[in-house]
C-alpha cells in the first residue's frame, strides 16, 4: 500500500513558511488587543505599558504611523495609544500638548462615569502639569539667559571704565 500524499497540506506549509518570513521585515508594535466592548481603563493602562517599552527611536516611529492612522480613522484605541506614547519620558513638548489635546476631544465626546472617565481625568491633571512645568521651566531658562546678557554687558561697561580710569591716570603723571 502506497502512503497517500497531500500536496494541499505541504502547500500550506510552506505558503504559511514564506508568509511569516515576509511578515518579519515589517516591524509594527504589537498593542494589547482591544475589548469587545470598547476602551477599558486596563487596556489604556495596558497601552501605556507598552508604550513604556519602547525606545526612544521605536516611539517615535510608532507615534508618526498612529498619527497618520488616526488621521484616516479618528477611533478611540488609537487615542488612547497616542496618548500612552505622549506621556512617556523624553517626549516633546508638542506630543505631550497632542496628548492632552487627544483626551480633551475624548471627555467632550464621551461623558460617561466609571473607572475610564477617572483614568482620563487622571491623565488630564498629568499632563497639565507637566505642560505647566514645562512652561514655567522655559521661562526660567530664557530669564537665565537675560540675566546672562546683562551680566556680559555690565562686565564689558566696567571693563571700558576701568580702561577709561588707567588713561585718565595716566594723562595726570
Amino acid at each position: 500500500m502506497m502512503p497517500r500524499r497531500m500536496p494541499g497540506t505541504v502547500i500550506g506549509v510552506v505558503l504559511l513558511g514564506l508568509l511569516a518570513a515576509g511578515c518579519s521585515n515589517f516591524p509594527h508594535v504589537w498593542w494589547p488587543q482591544l475589548p469587545s466592548d470598547g476602551v477599558q481603563a486596563e487596556t489604556v493602562l495596558g497601552y501605556y505599558r507598552k508604550a513604556s517599552t519602547l525606545s526612544i527611536a521605536a516611539g517615535s516611529k510608532e507615534l508618526i504611523r498612529l498619527r497618520q492612522a488616526y488621521r484616516k480613522n479618528p477611533d478611540d484605541e488609537t487615542l488612547f495609544q497616542l496618548v500612552a506614547l505622549g506621556l512617556q519620558p523624553g517626549r516633546s513638548l508638542a506630543d505631550r500638548q497632542l496628548a492632552s489635546d487627544l483626551l480633551k476631544e475624548f471627555r467632550q465626546r464621551d461623558k460617561g462615569e466609571g473607572p475610564l472617565m477617572s483614568l482620563v481625568s487622571l491623565l488630564q491633571d498629568q499632563l497639565g502639569d507637566q505642560l505647566r512645568l514645562a512652561g514655567e521651566r522655559d521661562k526660567a531658562r530664557q530669564q537665565a539667559q537675560e540675566l546672562e546678557t546683562t551680566s556680559r554687558e555690565l562686565q564689558d561697561k566696567l571693563r571700558a571704565l576701568e580702561n577709561i580710569e588707567k588713561i585718565l591716570r595716566q594723562r595726570e603723571k
